[in-house]
């Protein structure tokens, strides 16, 4: 079986938090997921965020841990997990970012782990994705 591995889960923004702490979120990732060889893509709609990661088993469960248990995200859950042959579904080991200002993660409440895969990838093409800046 494969060493490569994605998993999709969802959280919500912590009642005590405000989305001003989404760019030190986006920050870290960007700096840290490339160490762990890890891609990401983080989608956030204001109050919830969709988090999408592929790499390592190991390194994916282990940032699929930090994130459950960071004080930020509350009602974490994961959708679906599975060892995949590749390709890897994101270009680059990072993170890329995304806002949803329509509704877009409604359809991810509730959803079968079959099924959110196929979300994700229908979502893909309309995600406003924000550009990869340079951390100084």
């Amino acid at each position: 079986m494969s060493g490569l591995y994605q998993l999709i889960c969802l959280s919500h923004l912590a009642p005590d938090e405000t989305a001003s702490c989404v760019p030190q979120i986006v920050r870290t990732g960007r700096q840290h997921n490339p160490t762990l060889g890890v891609g990401g893509l983080l989608i956030f709609d204001g109050g919830r965020f969709c988090h999408y990661i592929e790499g390592d088993a190991e390194s994916v469960s282990a940032l699929a841990e930090q994130i459950r248990v960071d004080s930020r995200h509350v009602n974490f859950r994961v959708l679906y997990q599975s060892h995949f042959a590749g390709p890897y579904l994101l270009a680059e080991r990072g993170l890329e970012f995304a806002m949803c200002y329509d509704g877009c993660l409604d359809r991810f409440e509730g959803v079968t782990e079959a099924a959110a895969m196929a979300l994700l990838h229908d979502l893909l093409p309309s995600l406003d994705m924000e550009p990869k800046r340079e951390v100084v």
